[in-house]
């Protein structure tokens, strides 16, 4: 949720194109999460009727600041740089990542902070070569003592998935 509605505000209120890689999420969901948040509306909740004006009224707003890539599960670094670029080369200012750990899956526990750090050392490059604004997104680890984060246990930067890479190359970690 957070995602789309950072994501309406830079189209709304900025007039940029996004790009959007949500590899854990179909195009169709990620579209209805947008454009609800442009209309106030919630399109991907089944038990909420759908209502057809206004996400008629919501696509026009989003459609050509909108760009998404087909990733349902697929996520490799060298296929995202080469879209981000492309992404770039299109006019799009900002880039959302969600998840970040998609990219290491099938990665050997041993390999997965390698591969973490190459991604946001690249990633922190190509955003201040092509002029852009990333957000990536990640899972949090499990504390090790007192709640979950879920009922109000405190976020700790090591316990996002890939923490020593984005401490070195992120400007904020927020859990």
């Amino acid at each position: 949720e957070l995602l789309n509605a950072l994501v309406a505000h830079n189209i709304i209120e900025h007039q940029w194109k996004c790009f959007v890689a949500k590899p854990e999420e179909p195009n169709k969901r990620t579209l209805q999460g947008v454009v609800g948040k442009v209309v106030g509306r919630i399109f991907h909740d089944p038990k909420i009727p759908f209502d057809f004006d206004a996400f008629d009224e919501g696509v026009p707003k989003v459609a050509d600041k909108l760009l998404m890539m087909n990733l349902y599960q697929e996520l490799s670094w060298e296929n995202l740089q080469a879209d981000i670029r492309a992404a770039a080369s299109e006019g799009c200012k900002a880039i959302f990542i969600d998840p970040i750990t998609v990219l290491t899956n099938g990665v050997p526990s041993a390999d997965a902070n390698t591969l973490l750090q190459k991604f946001a050392q690249g990633l922190s490059q190509m955003a201040m070569n092509l002029g852009l604004i990333v957000h990536i997104f990640c899972h949090l680890k499990s504390p090790d003592a007192g709640p979950p984060h879920e009922r109000g246990g405190e976020v700790q930067s090591y316990q996002f998935a890939g923490s020593r890479a984005m401490m070195r190359a992120c400007n904020a970690m927020i859990g």
